[in-house]
């Protein structure tokens, strides 16, 4: 199904297919860990909006709009459009841990020429381009991570699909012959209808490469009774026509924790994990975080047990403004990789304070989680969405 399109003002060629301490005062403290969410969590409900449904409703992070500059990437809305996917899936690397940052990676390594971010992903995970680059997951493939749409025309569904799934989401759109790549973050709804209903996806929320700026988006959008396709009714957008939509999943080398209980002794959250490349989770300082005392910072530290005792992999200092979500990507030595012991500390001269860590779930290990035991669990995903 592969056809030159013409292009208009960066809308790229997009082939069809082949992302605080808590106020823990005096002198004992509590470290307590949120437990892993359930798929059912995950799957429908209510949403948080009543109405309105965004992915990191249910997920951890943010939305993300990597931007052209418009000189030599007027045509790389599909690698900006995958920059974000990765960003959200956490694929990302120490050093290129944002979606702009991947942004401007990639694009150095591609000509300004429309493709498809499904080509994008494979530069990322395995290297595809003259010249080298990419190759960040050598051992992993993106296509065990890859979804298509499933649903005939109308796919809203997919995009719903795949949001409530966590997935990071591309949509192809097109108009008059004209082809742009956006990513999906989330919808309106009207709960008097059913999703398979017209009325139902009343707005879509998407990032835009092409749109000058860096925010996110809500247009207005209708299902054409005839062809059931989904359109653009208002903004830069209007009229054009949702072909396809697909989706990359995070990544799922990641931590299940559950919830432990500490006093005041210092003792830090430890445990056995299987590391791999990259240490990946998300973590959240409970609210109020209170000012550090003068002189007395505090650190959230990944510290690895070795001959010599605790070395640290990666630390930062807090500040107070650090509430919410934070991701991580902790590139792992080779030297570290294997089974090791970690762990996670808020630390200054007064003691640790409480923190949760909320990582993306493995429902399999809540058995695990009631013994206090750590682990980085690996899951191979079925081959779907092959492109």
């Amino acid at each position: 199904m592969k056809k030159a399109m013409q292009i208009v003002w960066g809308m790229a060629i997009n082939p069809s297919p082949s992302a605080a301490r808590a106020p823990a005062r005096g002198i004992k403290f509590t470290i307590s860990l949120l437990c892993a969410i359930s798929v059912l969590a995950m799957g429908w409900g209510a949403s948080a909006g009543g109405g309105t449904y965004l992915t990191y409703y249910d997920h951890a992070g943010t939305w993300s709009d990597a931007n052209k500059t418009w000189v030599d990437d007027t045509m790389l809305c599909w690698v900006a459009t995958a920059s974000n996917v990765l960003a959200w899936g956490r694929w990302g690397t120490g050093e290129y841990d944002t979606a702009d940052k991947i942004f401007e990676y990639m694009k150095d390594y591609y000509p300004d020429t429309g493709g498809s971010p499904s080509t994008a992903y494979n530069f990322w995970f395995n290297g595809s381009v003259a010249g080298g680059g990419g190759g960040f997951y050598p051992g992993l493939r993106y296509s065990d991570y890859y979804h298509s749409s499933t649903h005939l025309y109308n796919r809203m569904l997919d995009v719903d699909d795949f949001l409530h799934a966590g997935y990071g989401v591309h949509a192809r759109i097109e108009n008059s012959g004209l082809a742009h790549a956006i990513t999906v973050w989330g919808y309106e709804y009207d709960p008097a209808y059913e999703p398979g209903d017209s009325e139902y996806y009343t707005h879509l929320y998407y990032t835009d490469s092409d749109d000058h700026v860096t925010e996110l988006q809500m247009s207005a959008i209708s299902q054409d009774d005839v062809s059931g396709r989904w359109s653009f009714d208002e903004g830069h957008l209007e009229d054009w026509r949702i072909a396809w939509c697909n989706a990359l999943e995070r990544d799922p080398f990641i931590d299940s924790l559950g919830t432990f209980f500490w006093a005041d002794d210092k003792k830090a959250l430890e445990g056995l994990y299987d590391l791999m490349s990259y240490l990946s989770f998300d973590y959240r300082w409970e609210h109020p975080f209170p000012e550090p005392p003068p002189g007395d910072p505090w650190w959230f530290q990944v510290q690895i047990e070795t001959s010599n005792g605790w070395h640290t992999l990666y630390q930062v200092l807090l500040e107070q403004d650090d509430g919410g979500w934070h991701s991580l990507n902790i590139p792992i030595d080779e030297a570290f990789q294997g089974s090791q012991r970690l762990r996670f500390l808020v630390e200054g001269d007064a003691g640790v304070y409480l923190y949760r860590l909320h990582p993306i779930p493995e429902p399999a290990t809540l058995s695990l989680l009631a013994l206090g035991g750590l682990a980085l669990l690996r899951r191979r995903r079925s081959r779907r969405g092959l492109v």
